[in-house]
C-alpha cells in the first residue's frame, strides 16, 4: 500500500527516499513489507505524498496497538509532529 501512496503522488522511489530522508533500498523494504515503518517516517510519507490518509491507514492497517484497540477518530487524531 505504502508503495500505492507514492505512486499515486507521482514519485519516483529515489526521489521520494531523498525527501523522507531514508535509503531508497529502505523505502523499498517498506513497500515491499519486509519492514514496517517507523510512525516518524509515515508522517513524513504523509507530508511527502501530500496525503493525510496515510497515518490513519497505518493505524488502522499496520500498527499493533491501533490494530487491537482501534484507531482514536480523526479529529481527535494528534496530526504528525505534534508532542
Amino acid at each position: 500500500m505504502f508503495e500505492r501512496f507514492r505512486l499515486e503522488a507521482k514519485k519516483t522511489r529515489e526521489e521520494a527516499a531523498f525527501r523522507l530522508h531514508i535509503a531508497v533500498r529502505t523505502l523499498y523494504s517498506y513497500e515491499k513489507g519486509h519492514q514496517l515503518p517507523p510512525p516518524e517516517v509515515v508522517c513524513g510519507m504523509a507530508e511527502v505524498y501530500s496525503n493525510p490518509y496515510i497515518p490513519r491507514y497505518y493505524c488502522e492497517n499496520a500498527c499493533p496497538i491501533g490494530m487491537a484497540y482501534g484507531c482514536p477518530a480523526q479529529k481527535e487524531t494528534a496530526p504528525c509532529g505534534a508532542a
